[in-house]
């Protein structure tokens, strides 16, 4: 793979911005609940350029290699500021993947007796103002009572959402609610001709099961990779190397752009 035909390119504040603009990124992802983050820097911007780019504007960021690029990051700005370093003004972007009204929307709304969670799980992505990436619940509790919800879209989501046994996550503006072990099959094979560096580091981790207090522990490994902007929260693809050589999915991970570094680490089970 070539190293020197990277691409980049971002869209905030409406305007659409690549090199030889100097832009650094870290983005994380992250397969549970909680909301995943960016922070961008972008060196010696107008200052018309900079004025455009305000909290809860859109913001999309694209990166790979010449004929391979692809979404890495789409949510909104949160907070945004401008500092000098030297010669070099930089703006920085703090970023969240959430394009709706997850965090702020508050309902009440009562549903009849023997109504299904699915129904009110799909009522409230609505009110949340996201769309379905995958909607796929393990099990469909039935509220034999009814269900009443009042409060923050968020929390009453993930309610609902653990009495079908689901997992739930927010990526690039879409809800995942699904089996834990669910993922999205990229067909892609992670080599060393592909682009893995160094060799998958095994590690193992620390998981609650349902007894409560209890706990089983699952084996992975970390990978470090060129960047690729195929592998997100719950990606699935080959790894093979001398030690490794199987199918396994993403849990978490970043991209990385910093000077010389364009990398992807994550972990993968």
């Amino acid at each position: 793979m070539d190293l020197f035909r990277r691409k980049i390119e971002l869209n905030a504040g409406g305007k659409l911005l690549r090199p030889p603009l100097t832009i650094h990124f870290d983005v994380d992802f992250d397969d549970t609940e909680k909301i995943d983050t960016a922070t961008i820097k972008v060196y010696n911007l107008s200052d018309s350029t900079i004025s455009g780019i305000i909290a809860n504007s859109v913001v999309t960021l694209s990166a790979g290699y010449e004929g391979d690029m692809g979404v890495i990051f789409k949510g909104v700005a949160k907070n945004v500021k401008t500092t000098w370093q030297g010669p070099d003004k930089i703006t920085e972007i703090g970023c969240i993947d959430e394009t709706g009204s997850y965090l702020t929307k508050k309902i009440t709304k009562t549903f009849a007796p023997g109504t299904a969670a699915s129904v009110v799980l799909k009522y409230l992505v609505g009110e949340a103002g996201l769309s379905m990436g995958d909607f796929s619940p393990p099990t469909d509790f039935i509220y034999r009572k009814g269900k009443t919800l009042k409060g923050n879209v968020s929390p009453l989501l993930k309610a609902v959402a653990k009495d079908t046994k689901s997992k739930m996550r927010i990526g690039s503006g879409k809800m995942f609610i699904r089996d834990p072990k669910k993922g999205d099959a990229t067909g892609f094979v992670l080599n060393k001709e592909s682009g893995l560096i160094d060799h998958p580091e095994p590690i193992e981790t620390e998981e609650e099961t349902k007894d409560k207090g209890e706990k089983k522990k699952r084996s992975g490994y970390k990978l470090k990779m060129l960047l690729n902007h195929r592998v997100k929260a719950d990606s699935i693809f080959v790894v093979q190397s001398k030690a490794v050589n199987k199918q396994l999915r993403a849990v978490k991970g970043t991209h990385t752009c910093n000077g010389r570094s364009f990398y992807t680490i994550c972990e993968v089970y």
